[in-house]
């Protein structure tokens, strides 16, 4: 992988597994970490990961890490960030529309906020990853490699976006596809 550092179970490696072997230390002040989550409280939730996904950005920005967190543009998300203004547009495999990169910041913190706005994947009725009738969207793994697609253009500076991480923290299985990605390069 050129550029960044995936942290996740990459290889049949556990996080800490990974993260060992980093060329870089966490403890250097200003390391660029894109932080790729499907969920991060206050704005979306349905378990303990939006917990971690909405503090551990703040927590390692109090420690002097640049650090930004992207997430899919769910319905109800936008209402609850102060004035998204988009900064990018991309072409994406998976999708015939415009993917639009959004910037605003993580509400109650100075993290910068990036989401991934493809109406026809995120904005739906419903939670994150279900219908309002419990069952799971039929085309999840669409719309999250679509997601994975946007993160890695983020973090490979193909999106237009002047800032590059040198790590990339991936969270669970909507965001499994893009240490892969990544790594194909």
């Amino acid at each position: 992988m050129r550029g960044a550092h995936a942290i996740g179970p990459v290889s049949g490696h556990n996080v800490q597994q990974t993260a060992h072997r980093l060329p870089i230390s966490i403890q250097e002040n200003d390391v660029r970490i894109l932080f790729a989550s499907s969920e991060a409280q206050p704005l979306i939730k349905t378990g303990g990961l939006a917990d971690v996904s909405g503090s551990l950005p703040v927590a390692l920005s109090h420690l002097d890490q640049d650090v930004r967190l992207i997430l899919p543009a769910y319905r109800g998300t936008l209402d609850k960030c102060a004035d998204p203004r988009s900064v990018a547009a991309l072409s994406l495999p998976g999708t015939d529309a415009p993917v639009e990169i959004l910037e605003s910041r993580l509400p109650n913190s100075d993290v910068v906020l990036y989401l991934v706005h493809s109406p026809r994947h995120f904005d739906r009725p419903g939670g994150p990853y279900s219908g309002t009738d419990g069952h799971d969207w039929p085309d999840n793994a669409e719309r999250f490699a679509v997601f994975g697609r946007a993160a890695c253009a983020v973090a490979q500076a193909q999106a237009g976006i002047d800032w590059r991480p040198e790590v990339v923290h991936c969270n669970d299985w909507q965001t499994g596809l893009v240490p892969a990605l990544l790594e194909l390069g």
